[in-house]
């Protein structure tokens, strides 16, 4: 996922780390440091889409085990073809999954030729994690779009349309097939800002020397005035309607950030598509806001440490609760 430094740190407690920007508890770090070596990167170097056969019918190793619970993945025998299989073993109801969007699941991982699991969220002590439908392998992204929130899935994916002849690391070898079983939890439309614009003005008052403009669902500016901040501060520019953040939900957003300086650049996450999103943990500076709102953070500086005031508007896209 693309990582902003200079406003992760105050999502999570406004200090002023400058760490890169994760909201993530201990266990969904393990999960998603996992899930980038499962499906994270695609490692198909061919520019060319998938066919993707959503019959069911194909090359299925056999799965048991219902939505929620833990899979078990037989091995596969025989030629998985050229095209990406995808069999929805439950059916759910809910909204469903464009190829852009930011999705949060559970999944376990094997290779077809044996059943070895190379990955699962499943495993004790593990969280549902999120991440873009462009930030994984063609044979993630292509097998899981227009699928269906409560939909558990299964996926074969041939080596070309997952690690290809490199592999991935020592769990997946090269030129391996691969099957996947994928209860999806959520999904979002990062490039869907109508929470923002239908968010309320609060008219609150920002810190003396802080002015933000820029309408909502569309990019902020920020601009200090002559003095840094003297404190730290959370302030609800427009509150949103949507659902609140609490501890393990996930939260797709846009960020400006801005440290106080002449010399500073504003970094902003508007200019790249599709969004960040993190797993909130404790500590995260947006709990208790609602999905559509635009917030400012801001972090004092300590000149004696020679650190500087920061400033961060975060535009909260969409929530998915936690699971």
């Amino acid at each position: 996922m693309k990582k902003l430094s200079v406003f992760g740190a105050l999502l999570l407690s406004c200090t002023l780390a400058l760490s890169a920007c994760s909201g993530q508890s201990k266990n969904s770090q393990s999960a998603s440091a996992s899930a980038s070596t499962s499906a994270s990167s695609s490692a198909s170097s061919s520019a060319d889409q998938p066919k993707v056969d959503r019959s069911g019918q194909g090359n299925f190793p056999e799965v048991t085990g219902g939505f929620g619970e833990k899979p078990e993945i037989k091995a596969g025998s025989g030629s998985v073809g050229d095209a990406i299989l995808v069999k929805t073993l439950h059916q759910g109801n809910g909204a469903t999954v464009g190829l852009d969007d930011i999705v949060q699941v559970n999944y376990a991982g094997a290779l077809f030729k044996d059943g070895t699991v190379f990955d699962s969220s499943f495993a004790d002590g593990r969280t549902p994690i999120a991440f873009s439908l462009n930030q994984v392998i063609k044979g993630w992204k292509y097998g899981l779009a227009e699928a269906h929130v409560g939909d558990r899935v299964e996926l074969v994916i041939p080596s070309q349309w997952g690690y290809g002849a490199k592999g991935a690391g020592s769990s997946i070898p090269a030129n391996a097939d691969l099957v996947f079983v994928v209860d999806i939890l959520g999904t979002v439309n990062p490039s869907d800002t109508s929470a923002l614009t239908k968010a309320t003005p609060t008219g609150n008052e920002l810190p003396a020397g802080i002015t933000v403009t820029g309408d909502l669902g569309s990019e902020p500016k920020i601009t200090f005035g002559e003095s840094a901040p003297t404190e730290d501060a959370k302030i609800v520019i427009a509150e949103g309607k949507g659902e609140k953040v609490t501890i393990g939900s996930t939260v797709v957003y846009q960020a400006v950030g801005a440290t106080f300086g002449a010399d500073s650049k504003p970094q902003s996450s508007w200019s790249e598509a599709g969004g960040q999103v993190t797993t909130v943990a404790q500590g995260n500076q947006l709990v208790d806001f609602t999905a559509g709102s635009r917030v400012l953070l801001v972090g004092a500086g300590n000149t004696a440490q020679g650190a500087a005031s920061q400033a961060v508007v975060v535009d909260i896209i969409a929530v998915i609760p936690a699971k």
